[in-house]
């Protein structure tokens, strides 16, 4: 799926208890049927049957986090970076204690396009980040200029990687644009028109595969508040805004991350929402430094924003229902069915399909180890197996 580039804790459900179970308290059908089942679903997981052995082990709902304008160097002109790395470091090191399914960082990486100091200082910050946590950078004006040229794209690529691409999390499509060719393409009319083309073709793909969310990120955003705003410097203009947003709209994205504005806002296009988020690095209004938390749910999408200084100590993600009393949504918690379970399951979710703009192959990784969790956990007992399923997916969030 992409071009290339790079999920709350929840609470933890009740289902399954912390210890084995006692030889007494299997169902005597599953226990004499453990072989026929397992093989079974070898069988099925190889027609393709079974989706989860192929897909990331991320069922929802899950959650991501949301930065942008980290910007390395804004707060004093290019002279030192000090107050930027201080910033995001601090917030590195909550998205490690968070967890989420990926962070993605909307744009401005840099202060200065090219800079290697500024370059060297965000990647060496970045790579702090835990290594089963996807991370996903998104090109901005800062990076590849205000008037993007070939040059810029290409250090741009070399620095970073691509700059335009998708990625898949459960039912959840990305698609990563690089908005300063949009906003700007004087200099690249071929590669406005190349991703433009690109776009249509993968949005397409993802309806074809059934995908429920299509989510875009970038780092201009369309509009500030109204879909016909007046062009200015924190918009894209009207003129190729229109046509974006009525592709948008055909294919049912549903909402747009943005940065660059340095402030949050937001506005809505019929059922697309325009969310621009407030800086991880300098502000340039009354929202502090900070992140978005965004939720992926099977009812929808939901975000905040957290200040620093407001980051919440879990995400939540157990939804509540009423049925005359109140019961939490459960998973099965790995950990304390399985004893590698814990390290299992951070390699499970380091895995996101991506499929080469290049070659349109898929990268896999996750497929195998999927395949070898569910299997070890069906062989042990195929009653939590079905437990979660049930429930939604394996594994708790924490």
């Amino acid at each position: 799926m992409t071009q290339s580039g790079a999920p709350l804790p929840s609470g933890r459900g009740s289902v399954g208890a912390a210890s084995k179970p006692a030889a007494a308290d299997h169902v005597p059908f599953l226990a004499k049927k453990n072989f026929t089942i397992f093989c079974l679903l070898l069988v099925l997981s190889s027609l393709g049957w079974l989706r989860t052995f192929g897909e990331p082990l991320v069922p929802e709902p899950f959650f991501f986090l949301q930065l942008a304008d980290p910007q390395f160097g804004m707060y004093t002109a290019d002279k030192d970076f000090r107050q930027e790395t201080s910033n995001f470091e601090f917030a590195i090191a909550n998205a490690n204690r968070l967890f989420p399914a990926f962070v993605i960082v909307c744009g401005d990486l840099i202060n200065k396009a090219g800079d290697p100091a500024q370059t060297a200082e965000y990647l060496r910050v970045a790579s702090k980040l835990d290594r089963s946590i996807r991370l996903y950078n998104v090109p901005g004006n800062h990076d590849v200029g205000n008037e993007p040229t070939v040059e810029s794209l290409a250090m741009y690529r070399r620095n970073f990687g691509p700059d335009y691409y998708t990625f898949r999390v459960a039912n959840m499509a990305g698609f990563v644009l690089n908005s300063s060719i949009i906003a700007a393409p004087r200099n690249v009319p071929q590669e406005l028109a190349k991703q433009e083309s690109w776009l249509r073709q993968e949005l397409e793909r993802a309806k074809n595969d059934g995908m429920r969310r299509l989510v875009v990120f970038q780092h201009h955003p369309w509009f500030l508040s109204a879909p016909d705003e007046k062009d200015q410097y924190f918009n894209i203009p009207l003129e190729r805004r229109r046509t974006y947003l009525e592709l948008f709209a055909r294919y049912g994205v549903s909402h747009v991350f943005a940065g660059h504005y340095h402030r949050n806002a937001f506005g809505k296009d019929g059922a697309l929402e325009m969310v621009t988020t407030g800086p991880v690095g300098k502000p340039l209004g009354k929202d502090p430094s900070g992140f978005r938390v965004v939720i992926v749910r099977d009812t929808g999408i939901e975000h905040q924003y957290y200040g620093l200084g407001e980051i919440p100590n879990k995400v939540e993600l157990a939804e509540r229902a009423t049925t005359g009393h109140e019961e939490v949504r459960e998973h099965v918690n790995m950990q304390e069915i399985w004893p590698p379970g814990m390290a299992l399951r951070r390699y499970l979710r380091a895995g996101v399909r991506a499929r080469s703009v290049s070659d349109g192959s898929y990268q896999t990784k996750s497929a195998i180890q999927t395949y070898v969790w569910q299997t070890l956990l069906l062989w042990r007992d195929p009653s939590l197996t079905l437990r979660a399923l049930k429930a939604g997916g394996f594994g708790d969030r924490n």
